[in-house]
């Protein structure tokens, strides 16, 4: 009986300090500068007209960053994007670092429909759509419509 009650003991134990430094990892209401420069530099070219709500850097794991129209966007631990997206749908204006093509699909194809989010994979684009029902297309690096 004492050798459960010291197993139980010495697995809580870890996991409280897993948790622990876990959260001492994450830096909420993180600062901009706090994101890689490439991160920073990504934020003023493409969506520099939208206002940050909150900043959230995970370690060297991944950053997100929360805008106020409900746009959430999400960094690898590379500092390039991975997602971008926001329920209530995301402008074309807010796409601009998508290929032109994937742009003008999107536009011309799916136009009836509201991009809820689009993630950024290794070898391709992977994009969320609302309508009469929620699809999902993709699209490879180039821009070409996949399926």
């Amino acid at each position: 009986m004492k050798k459960i009650g010291f197993v139980l003991f010495a697995l809580l134990l870890f996991n409280f300090s897993f948790a622990n430094d876990y959260s001492q990892d994450k830096i909420r209401n993180a600062k901009f500068s706090d994101l890689p420069q490439m991160s920073q530099d990504f934020i003023k070219k493409y969506l520099s007209t939208l206002t940050i709500e909150e900043i959230t850097v995970e370690g060297t794991r991944k950053a997100e960053v929360d805008f106020t129209d409900g746009t959430d966007l999400e960094f690898g631990k590379d500092g390039y994007w991975r997602t971008i997206e926001n329920e209530r749908g995301i402008p074309l204006t807010h796409l601009q670092m998508l290929p032109g093509q994937m742009l003008t699909s999107l536009k011309d194809d799916f136009g009836q429909y509201v991009i809820k989010e689009v993630e950024r994979k290794d070898v391709l684009y992977e994009v969320e759509l609302m309508g009469k029902k929620e699809i999902k297309i993709r699209y490879d690096l180039n821009g070409q419509y996949l399926y």
